[in-house]
């Protein structure tokens, strides 16, 4: 916390200096896609400050304040997150009394590289190279401005809204997307990273009682982020044509889940079987039909909503079986299985830019191929894991294969012995924190019912 106090001392201390005092604004999500600030003043380091998610960036920060002699001083923001610079943002201040200064730091500037055509424009601000004198204080020393007023400004994702500020737009988050989410601006609600180095084994395997039907088969579970709700297919009831798809929620995570409904906007009477759904749960996949089977999506404007028309997607190909969609929870991200070797089903991914775009670029993940049957996917919110379910058809194992980034293979997939101990284990769901896993599981050659179990972090 700055203080009265300390700006007073700060100016009283040195009568031959006076006091500037730097204000960090940016879209970048504090605590999730940044974590930290450094402030350099004439490449000297003179302030550094961590950030967490409770503090009003977008607004702005105060996060450093200092004296200096009159004269021009160069100001420089570095905005990181696990020791790793994000963004930088120079400034040029002109100090010649206390003095106060703007750092306008701007998502879009990821990536861009200043000078570009004018090497006095060595700053970046809404994606353009500008002269570091640039800033909401002086906008005589800035081009013509991208906006005047927040209605200016259109908001780059679902949960964001725009904000004109110096000039710039801004892509704020709001604080709509519930529990275990935020707000990223670019893509939607998603889900909060996890920060655990190191995990413990899954312990305390059991069935979700109150959500299993004896009468037959439930199977493919995905739960919300929020661990409120829980998607699945069943038999029960007969179905209206094979498995239809169920949710059940409850009140808090601690609760047992009430009984579940079925979701009857998308009720087939062909089979409706093994929901994944984006992290803020307005985008549905699953799939069903006719053998072969196709991959399906839907989409409602809230939670409260029924979900709308069910589409085929594009990737679908109608010469084979397409089942098991597993989205990451950014939504950009698809795992599947398709029937595509003598043996069984393989692994496929498919990916898109944005929400609106439709999924292409379809990719056999051949690593992860087994020989057997390898399918029913489910990733971790950030994408980088992945477990799925191998079977010959009588023995069904869970396994788990990782990637340092999205961008890259997945290594060699392992066992995950105490998910399938004592019994067949299958179509495996991380939770968006990583500490809870559901799956469907067998015993004794009995009906698949839902499972759940936890891990801890250990470091």
């Amino acid at each position: 916390m700055w203080s009265a106090t300390a700006l007073l001392f700060a100016a009283a201390c040195a009568p031959d200096e006076h006091l500037l005092v730097v204000e960090l604004r940016s879209d970048l999500v504090p605590g999730v896609e940044i974590d930290r600030v450094r402030v350099l003043v004439d490449g000297a380091a003179r302030a550094e400050l961590a950030l967490g998610r409770d503090d009003a960036l977008a607004s702005g920060v105060r996060v450093a304040e200092t004296t200096l002699p009159a004269g021009a001083h160069d100001v420089l923001a570095v905005l990181e997150r696990n020791g790793s610079a994000v963004l930088e943002r120079a400034v040029r201040v002109e100090v010649v009394r206390a003095t106060s200064v703007t750092v306008l730091a701007t998502r879009d500037c990821r990536g861009v590289r200043c000078p570009a055509d004018d090497a006095t424009a060595s700053a970046c601000l809404g994606g353009a190279c500008v002269r570091p004198e640039c800033t909401p204080e002086t906008p005589e020393a800035c081009p013509a401005p991208a906006c005047r007023a927040d209605a200016d400004c259109a908001p780059a994702g679902a949960c964001a809204v725009g904000r004109c500020a110096g000039g710039a737009c801004l892509a704020v988050g709001e604080d709509v997307c519930g529990p275990a989410l935020y707000c990223d601006p670019d893509r939607g609600c998603a889900a909060l990273p996890d920060e655990c180095a190191q995990w413990g084994p899954w312990q305390d395997a059991a069935p979700i009682a109150e959500v299993n039907d004896p009468s037959g088969d439930d199977w493919g579970p995905w739960m919300s982020p929020d661990g409120l709700r829980l998607y699945f297919s069943s038999e029960r009831g007969g179905g209206l044509g094979g498995q239809d798809l169920y949710v059940a929620a409850r009140a808090s995570a601690a609760a047992p889940f009430g009984a579940p409904a079925r979701i009857e906007a998308l009720s087939t009477a062909l089979e409706d079987s093994d929901p994944s759904l984006s992290a803020d749960e307005l985008e549905i996949f699953w799939y069903g039909g006719a053998v072969p089977y196709t991959l399906f999506t839907a989409r409602r404007a809230d939670l409260r909503a029924p979900f709308g028309a069910a589409a085929p997607l594009a990737i679908d190909d109608p010469r084979q079986n397409d089942i098991t969609p597993a989205v990451r929870a950014d939504g950009l991200e698809l795992f599947f299985s398709r029937d595509g070797n003598d043996s069984g089903f393989d692994l496929f991914r498919a990916t898109r830019a944005t929400r609106a775009d439709a999924f292409g670029d379809v990719q056999h993940l051949a690593a992860l191929a087994s020989g057997a049957t390898d399918c029913c996917p489910g990733a971790s919110s950030d994408g980088s894991t992945l477990y799925f379910e191998e079977t010959d058809g009588s023995r069904y194992e869970i396994r788990v294969a990782s990637r340092p980034s999205a961008d890259a293979p997945f290594g060699a997939p392992v066992p995950v012995p105490e998910l399938s101990a004592g019994r067949a284990a299958g179509d495996p769901q991380p939770s968006a924190d990583g500490r809870t896993i559901v799956f469907a599981g067998r015993l004794d050659g009995g009906s698949w019912d839902i499972w759940r179990a936890s891990r801890a972090c250990v470091r």
